[in-house]
C-alpha cells in the first residue's frame, strides 16, 4: 500500500476529508444544516488538493537537496 500512494491521493483526500469535517463542525456549533455546501466544498477540496501535490513535486527535490526533511 505505502508504495502506491501518491502525493496526489493524499493531497486530496487530505483536503475533501478537511472540507468534511470543517461542515461537520460548523453544522454542530452553528446549529445550521450546511450540508448543501457540501458539493462545492468537495469540488474545491479536489482543486486544492492537485494544487498541493504539484507544488510538493516541485518543492521536494529542492528541499531534498538542502536535506531540510
Amino acid at each position: 500500500l505505502k508504495e502506491k500512494t501518491t502525493y496526489l491521493f493524499i493531497s486530496i483526500v487530505g483536503a475533501v476529508f478537511h472540507n468534511v469535517g470543517q461542515i461537520f463542525m460548523a453544522s454542530l456549533i452553528l446549529d445550521t444544516f450546511l450540508w448543501p455546501y457540501l458539493p462545492v466544498l468537495l469540488l474545491s477540496g479536489i482543486v486544492t488538493g492537485f494544487a498541493t501535490s504539484v507544488l510538493l513535486k516541485l518543492t521536494s527535490p529542492v528541499f531534498q537537496k538542502l536535506h531540510i526533511k
